[in-house]
C-alpha cells in the first residue's frame, strides 16, 4: 500500500497502524505551524495599532479601531471616580451598578466584583494599546488534567504597546492612581 501526505487517512482501514504515528506527526506539525502563523499575525496587527479580540467595555470596534461607546464610557468614568474619589471598592461599585439597573459587560444587569477590576485595571482606557498581557503555556500535562490551555501573565516588557491608537476615557494619571491604590489593598490584604 502506498501512502502520501495529502491522501486522507483512516485509522480504522490501518490495520497494523503504521501510518497512525506518521499521520499524527504531521497533523501535530501543521498544529504548531499555524499556530505560529496565527501568533505572527496577531503581533503585526497589535503592531499596527489595530484591536483584535472583543473590545473593552466603553467601546466599540469599527474597521479595527475602538472607538468610545458614548453610554458606556460614561460608566467607565463613573467607574473610576467611584473607586478613585468615592473610595469604594470593586464590589460595593459592582453592587451600586446592579442596583442602579446599568447593563453590564457580559451578562444583563449582573455586576461583579471582578469586572469591575477588569476595567480599573485595563491599560486601553488610556488611549493606549496595550496586547500580548498573557500568553498560552504549552503546558500538554495541564491541557489533558484540565481540559484547557494553562493562560499566564506575561511580564510588562513583554507587551506590545502601541500609543494613542485611540480616544482615551481616561488619563494616564488616573489610570496610574488607580494602580497605585489597588496595589496598596492588595498587599494590605494579603
Amino acid at each position: 500500500m502506498e501512502s502520501t501526505c495529502n491522501e486522507r487517512y483512516d485509522a480504522f482501514e490501518d490495520e497494523d497502524e503504521f501510518f497512525l504515528g506518521f499521520h499524527s506527526s504531521l497533523a501535530s506539525k501543521e498544529s504548531k505551524t499555524t499556530s505560529d502563523r496565527i501568533k505572527f499575525s496577531l503581533a503585526e496587527t497589535a503592531r499596527k495599532g489595530r484591536h483584535h479580540g472583543t473590545p473593552p467595555f466603553g467601546y466599540d470596534k469599527i474597521d479595527g479601531k475602538l472607538m468610545p461607546n458614548s453610554y458606556q464610557a460614561a460608566i467607565v468614568k463613573q467607574i473610576f471616580d467611584l473607586y478613585l474619589k468615592s473610595g469604594w471598592g470593586f464590589q460595593k461599585i459592582a453592587n451600586h451598578l446592579k442596583e442602579t439597573g446599568i447593563p453590564s459587560p457580559r451578562n444583563g444587569y449582573k455586576w461583579y466584583d471582578i469586572t469591575v477590576k477588569c476595567i480599573i485595571s485595563n491599560p486601553h482606557y488610556t488611549g493606549k494599546l496595550v496586547q500580548r498581557r498573557e500568553s498560552v503555556k504549552n503546558n500538554k500535562l495541564f491541557l489533558q488534567e484540565k481540559g484547557y490551555k494553562e493562560r499566564i501573565k506575561n511580564d510588562s516588557e513583554q507587551h506590545a504597546v502601541v500609543y494613542d491608537t485611540h480616544e482615551p476615557l481616561i488619563s494616564n494619571e488616573v489610570f496610574m492612581e488607580a494602580q497605585s491604590k489597588w496595589k496598596v489593598k492588595s498587599a494590605i490584604l494579603r
